[in-house]
């Protein structure tokens, strides 16, 4: 079982995805290549890296992401290769939400498109990079994924979008 450090949510994570998890799990053989968009601090990584000798982690929020490199540390996964940028069908700069009351990370951060709506601005927001998945995956010598992961807090439909190439290969063997 990975060390996931101190992270806050992480009991409250593990209790209430241990089925998500298990039953992911339950599909991963050694051969796979994981995408897991949305990584947060990377308890869906890290538990695939346990099975898989590769798993790709797209993870926005600059806290989360630091969090997320320090528990592959932790756990000594070299399996795992972290991208700071979010997925979605366009390539632009959106803002994503900040920690919520006193928080450094969050596991509710999500892009926004409303961004330059002043009344939906928050002082926490900040700025990311935003890929089309297809794009990123094309350009980079990232391996086609065979199960992809997606967690990004109500923005999976323009993920879906940005990465449809990718998902309808007959490489991807589940979303």
């Amino acid at each position: 079982v990975p060390d996931l450090g101190t992270y806050c949510e992480t009991e409250f994570v593990l209790q209430n995805e241990k089925d998500i998890i298990e039953d992911m799990l339950s599909e991963i053989q050694e051969s796979d290549v994981i995408l897991d968009i949305g990584a947060n601090i990377g308890i869906h990584s890290l538990f695939a890296g346990c099975i898989t000798n590769s798993v790709v982690s797209i993870e926005p929020h600059q806290a989360n992401n630091a969090i997320l490199s320090a528990n592959i540390s932790l756990n000594d996964t070299s399996s795992i290769d972290v991208y700071s940028c979010a997925f979605s069908n366009e390539s632009t700069d959106l803002p994503i939400s900040g920690p919520r009351k006193s928080m450094e990370i969050d596991g509710s951060a999500s892009v926004s498109e409303s961004f330059e709506k002043e009344e939906t601005y928050n002082k926490n927001d900040i700025l990311v990079k935003c890929e089309i998945g297809d794009h990123f995956m094309q350009n980079r010598d990232v391996p086609h994924p065979s199960i992809i992961k997606i967690d990004v807090e109500g923005a999976e439909k323009s993920v879906i979008e940005g990465l449809s190439d990718i998902i309808k290969n007959e490489k991807t063997k589940l979303v």
